[in-house]
């Protein structure tokens, strides 16, 4: 998925650039196209980077409360097996 996001936005990003330079404007119109689509592309690679990070963020939590709650069961079952072999 992450290499679909990217090659995305880079194919948007390409074919935005090479439409504004083929276009018949001025110079300076073109170079204020391209600064725009260039914006346009940072704010929308910033954006699936989030989306990315707050995936990321997400599986981590769940993978940290998981490997708690295995720890805390293990403690659970050692302390009982101590108890069964004390008595």
């Amino acid at each position: 998925m992450n290499n679909t996001v990217l090659g995305t936005i880079a194919g948007v990003a390409v074919g935005a650039i090479v439409g504004v330079l083929l276009a018949p404007d001025k110079g300076s119109e073109t170079r204020g196209k391209i600064v725009q689509k260039g914006k346009e592309t940072t704010d929308n690679f910033k954006d699936e980077i989030n989306t990315l990070l707050e995936q990321v963020s997400d599986k981590y939590d769940v993978i940290k409360k998981a490997g708690n709650e295995i720890a805390q069961t293990g403690k659970a079952e050692m302390s009982r097996v101590k108890e069964e072999l004390a008595s």
